[in-house]
């Protein structure tokens, strides 16, 4: 998923030419961004089940499950033609205003 992120991010749709050391710069810095975020992800996970919350690991077959549920129900919902998003994804990508 990153190669995609790196593309719809870094594309070049203000139309305006950029550096390929811009471009690279940019793409490293959202690629180490990224990265760090994914391995905090596993690091707080280990963290929690460290601390002694392991009834935690109890709990995850069952999100799993739910989780699992919400994306088969969407999936259903998406090839039976209904849109489905979030606004929150409305500000992401190069497009965006902050």
């Amino acid at each position: 998923m990153l190669p995609s992120f790196l593309t719809l991010y870094l594309a070049d749709s203000d139309g305006q030419r950029r550096t390929l050391l811009a471009r690279t710069t940019e793409g490293l810095a959202v690629g180490t961004v990224l990265s760090a975020a994914f391995g905090g992800v596993f690091v707080l996970a280990g963290l929690i089940v460290s601390a002694g919350l392991r009834f935690v690991l109890d709990v995850v077959p069952w999100l799993a499950l739910v989780i699992g549920v919400a994306l088969t129900i969407v999936g259903v919902a998406m090839v039976l033609g209904r849109h489905v998003g979030f606004g929150a994804t409305a500000s992401v990508g190069p497009s965006a205003t902050a």
